[in-house]
């Protein structure tokens, strides 16, 4: 005889139905969530449970001061060993941290509760989830979005991108369906660092899509990985279609929508090249060209100050390079500008 939903809580990692009352899932050791209409930490009600990803679980709740609320809390397992419990408690950690420090940016959601542990569960709250994500508003809309809107959004968004970079963090999932629209801005749900913990030890595949670099694709995700993203995103709400291929025309954007002006169909354009080293060298950079609403084809020397093109890889006047982000090269060990073509200690071809 069957369970009544009343007496059961469903897994929401494996779907097994266990009594209520129990801790842990009896099928894949996973703890068990916060059953439905629970009220927890003396303030939030459990609405409904959002998509778990990575090491986090996402509800969708309610307070008695300010209405819905995104409630994350860690995931806990039996089967992990106390190594891997500890690594994803430091991830999970270090997104509420970053998510303090970033509370200035529009394109980050509220953190409404630090992070907190009641009842051996540890969790934040974030406010409500975003009414609905760029996919869901350009269906909506049924047409493009007005440039100054979509060079706005492109403003907030890569300002995001800008901080995560400068502390050496991979950029949150960059795609229609993984940016929100809270009000009149796009919005990230989070930063994505939870989400790309996998549990079971397998890499994190980019999916194609018209969104992901070719390099990325490729396994070999740099910091003009996301600078790409962004422009696909830009492209696709400026004409209501797929982002074009890699190394498009630089007027392919006025082709499609009439209204978008010279200046910004050419910004896309460079940083949907295929080669990273034609795109430009920070996100920062990029920024700075939406606001002035002009394409800048020269790069300023951080070292010298000197005026290079923006294609070049090192300083013609000091020989520094022009990219602060390094890598490592392959066959010696060496550091070199993460867009080198050549490593500039072995002289092998990287790219």
């Amino acid at each position: 005889m069957s369970t009544s939903p009343e007496t059961e809580i469903v897994c929401t990692h494996c779907r097994t139905a266990n009594p209520a009352g129990k801790r842990y899932c009896a099928h894949c050791a996973e703890r068990l969530p916060l059953p439905l209409g629970e009220f927890f930490a003396g303030r939030y009600t459990v609405h409904a449970y959002g998509e778990g990803q990575g090491v986090a679980r996402y509800y969708r709740a309610g307070d008695t001061e300010a209405g819905a609320l995104t409630l994350v809390e860690l995931r806990q397992n039996r089967g992990w060993s106390d190594d891997a419990q500890a690594y994803y408690r430091d991830r999970f950690t270090h997104e509420v941290q970053l998510l303090a420090q970033l509370q200035h940016l529009p394109a980050v959601p509220i953190l409404y509760q630090d992070l907190t542990e009641r009842a051996d569960r540890l969790f934040f709250v974030l406010d409500g989830m975003p009414e609905m994500t760029l996919r869901t508003a350009l269906e909506k809309r049924q047409r493009p979005f007005p440039p100054d809107v979509v060079i706005d959004w492109g403003i907030r968004l890569g300002e995001v991108l800008a901080h995560l970079q400068a502390q050496e963090l991979p950029a949150p999932d960059l795609d229609l369906d993984a940016i929100g629209v809270a009000g009149h801005t796009a919005r990230f749900p989070d930063l994505g660092i939870i989400r790309r913990v996998r549990t079971d030890g397998l890499p994190i595949l980019p999916e194609a899509g018209g969104f992901t670099a070719p390099e990325q694709l490729a396994g070999q995700a740099e910091p003009r990985s996301a600078l790409y993203s962004l422009a696909a995103v830009m492209a696709a709400l400026l004409t209501n279609r797929p982002p074009p291929a890699p190394s498009p025309d630089e007027d392919v954007l006025i082709h499609m929508n009439t209204r978008v002006p010279r200046w910004l169909s050419y910004l896309v354009a460079i940083n949907l090249s295929a080669e990273p080293y034609d795109r430009y060298a920070h996100v920062e950079d990029f920024i700075a060209d939406l606001r002035r609403q002009q394409v800048t084809d020269t790069i300023t020397c951080r070292a010298c100050g000197a005026e290079n093109r923006r294609t070049e890889i090192y300083c013609q006047e000091c020989a520094r390079a022009l990219m602060q982000s390094m890598a490592e090269c392959e066959v010696c060990g060496q550091e070199m500008p993460v867009n080198a073509r050549f490593c500039p200690n072995c002289g092998i071809k990287v790219s």
